[in-house]
């Protein structure tokens, strides 16, 4: 995963599901030549095929409607806060 540009924030072994949370870290360039990190976290999880089908149905509602997309990443961030 390191080779990948992963950093692996946490490992959850204990958990019904095992579970590799990572953080990838981007550079962005804006138009003003200025580099910018950004990052996005990543759960990685083994053996959950229930979680394979609910992101395959989310995509499939994406696909369908743009806004959903918009309306999951909403509830995710705001799941998030909540904790």
């Amino acid at each position: 995963l390191r080779s990948a540009g992963l950093e692996i924030v946490d490992v959850i072994e204990g958990a019904r599901v095992p579970i590799i949370k990572c953080r990838h870290r981007v550079e962005v360039l804006d138009l003003g030549e200025r580099k910018d990190d950004q990052s996005f976290e990543v759960d990685i999880s083994f053996c959950n095929e229930v979680a394979y089908y609910n992101s395959r149905l989310l995509r499939a509602y994406a696909d369908f409607d743009f806004r959903v997309a918009a309306v999951c990443r909403l509830v995710k961030l705001w799941a998030k806060r909540r904790k």
